[in-house]
């Protein structure tokens, strides 16, 4: 039977000069269950990470010298500290390596992680001190605290409290630190793209802006200047290390990190009527006028308030990085006002929008196609519409009859140019059929966050393969126009697909044929095309090609004429 060493448990990261910690190894079987009843003396050695050369044997020690073996439970529990920090040996980073032999002769061994042993570590006090949402935070499957960016002015902050440490936890203050701060994705780790959105600042009086640790201790002031919305919803972390760049002596400090933070813009409260200093009501209240009859009916008075926080949705603060696209809100606000107000409103009132464009004509006389003038209506609609007038009829078409088209019209020869809403499919033109189909679903991976900085343009159409099928995204390509990804909507904010994840969909086929959408985009000097170069971020990027996408899609114009 085979088998082989396992850490049941690792030696940490950074463990600390001269302070013990604990590592358990087991027997493992070729079923992968430890082993027990056979002792298996070992062998423990301190090797640098590139496991060709062992470190210096005086400093690294098992505690009490004691001679570890695994026992007859098919395990082995020892402490070892090392007595020098990577920064006294080239600042190298360490290996441990356990190695036994079998009474067959077999020989098991396994290493472990690189670790760097620290002398100092830095602490933030509480994982950092904010106002939170108490009630939103124990929603949030991630324990994040929820924190409201704009509740309180620009100078509200995440206080950190920062204090250098032993590994004992004795607080050191005669050990200048120079520090900086790093802002994370809290489930990946990845570091955020933009770390502009990261302002740190401190009350010092002598306006330097050097975060520098004197006598033990230092508060740092963070405020994050993006909402997680705008960055697939996710929530972060800021990491407090050593300024190695600047101050290379310092690598012997281990870093710390907040406790993990979503951010949001505000909360939007209910607005309620001021309670009313005036005498109770006598039994027979005045009579009503018309005008209340109608705010005080079902539905319009919750229309009035949801426009209200709409509208505060939707303001610009001049705090803010980026302003989020309204057309979804807009869209649910005129919704609600076609079933609550609008049966409400007088039929002669001019408030009340006419939806429809009306054909004043008779039905029985034979006339031209009327000239449909940019009628609001859906883009499956508009394709529809297209489509229909390509195969030669309208019987198909929904919503002829409310244009005037009657369905044994013959519409005049549609010439389709380059899409508004596709790109790609076999010609490279956007055309293909079949847009009905489900993709599958897809949350942000390691792999997605760390490819998707690879972007340098998004088409912002919808990109067909090359068997002119469902739609799979948009297209986003790197700086050798390469197809790196796409891009999809995933509840209002952009998500990035690698090509390579299966959940892309692509085939070998679209490559080439990604290639030919994007030469055409940029021939026919498509205002798709949105190029890194031309913005600020690769956020202001996504958030300027979706808001093209926005406003392609909701609206299409046919004319006739």
């Amino acid at each position: 039977m085979a088998f082989s060493l396992a850490f049941a448990t690792p030696p940490p990261d950074h463990p600390f000069v001269g302070e013990y910690f604990p590592v358990h190894l087991s027997l493992i079987d070729a079923d992968h269950e430890i082993h027990g009843g056979i002792e298996v003396p070992l062998s423990l050695e301190l090797y640098y990470e590139e496991k060709d050369k062992q470190a210096p044997k005086a400093v690294f020690e098992v505690e009490g010298g004691q001679k570890a073996k695994i026992g007859k439970y098919g395990m082995c529990a020892v402490k070892l500290h090392i007595t020098k920090s990577s920064m006294e040996l080239d600042n190298r980073r360490f290996v441990v390596k356990a190695s036994g032999k079998l009474k067959n002769g077999a020989k098991v061994e396994v290493w472990s992680e690189p670790l760097r042993v620290m002398r100092y570590k830095l602490v933030i006090e509480d994982g950092g001190i904010l106002d939170h949402d108490e009630a939103e935070t124990r929603k949030m499957k991630d324990a994040a605290a929820v924190w409201y960016k704009d509740e309180g002015g620009r100078e509200k902050c995440i206080l950190l409290r920062i204090s250098l440490e032993d590994g004992k936890g004795v607080k050191i203050k005669d050990r200048p630190v120079r520090l900086k701060c790093l802002l994370r994705y809290a489930d990946s780790n990845v570091p955020v793209t933009n770390q502009n959105v990261l302002r740190v600042w401190t009350d010092s009086q002598d306006g330097k802006a050097t975060l520098k640790l004197n006598r033990g201790s230092l508060a740092i002031k963070a405020r994050v200047e993006d909402v997680s919305k705008n960055h697939q919803g996710q929530s972060f972390k800021i990491e407090v290390g050593p300024d190695i760049d600047g101050s290379p002596t310092d690598c012997d400090v281990a870093l710390a990190v907040t406790r993990v933070v979503n951010v949001r813009s505000k909360r939007y409260k209910r607005r309620r009527a001021p309670a009313s200093s005036s005498p109770p009501r006598s039994r027979s209240p005045p009579p009503v006028t018309t005008t209340n009859s109608f705010a005080h009916a079902p539905g319009v008075a919750g229309w009035i308030e949801a426009v209200m926080e709409g509208l505060d949705e939707m303001k610009w603060d001049p705090g803010m990085q980026e302003l989020s696209n309204p057309n979804a809100l807009i869209a649910k606000l005129e919704r609600r006002f076609e079933s609550d107000v609008a049966p409400h409103l007088d039929a002669g009132s001019a408030s009340k929008k006419k939806r429809k464009v009306t054909i004043n004509a008779p039905r029985s006389v034979p006339i031209h196609p009327p000239p449909m003038l940019r009628a609001r209506t859906s883009a499956a609609m508009a394709l529809d519409a297209l489509d229909a007038a390509e195969r030669g009829a309208l019987a198909a078409f929904p919503g002829a009859d409310e244009i005037g088209l009657s369905a044994g019209l013959q519409p005049p020869m549609v010439a389709r140019s380059i899409s508004s809403l596709y790109t790609g499919g076999p010609m490279g033109d956007g055309s293909g059929h079949d847009d009905s189909g489900v993709l599958p679903p897809f949350t942000a991976t390691p792999e997605s966050l760390t490819e998707e900085p690879r972007v340098r343009v998004i088409l912002a159409k919808r990109f067909r393969p090359a068997r002119g099928t469902t739609s799979l995204g948009y297209p986003a390509y790197d700086g050798a126009k390469n197809l790196v990804g796409l891009y999809r909507d995933d509840g209002g904010a952009p998500i990035f697909i690698p090509a390579s994840n299966p959940a892309s969909l692509l085939e070998a086929a679209d490559y080439p044929a990604a290639r030919v959408a994007y030469d055409r985009e940029i021939k026919g000097r498509s205002a798709c095309v949105h190029d890194l170069d031309t913005f600020s971020s690769l956020d202001a990027l996504k958030e300027a090609a979706f808001l093209y996408c926005y406003s392609k899609e909701p609206w299409a114009e046919l004319d006739f004429s």
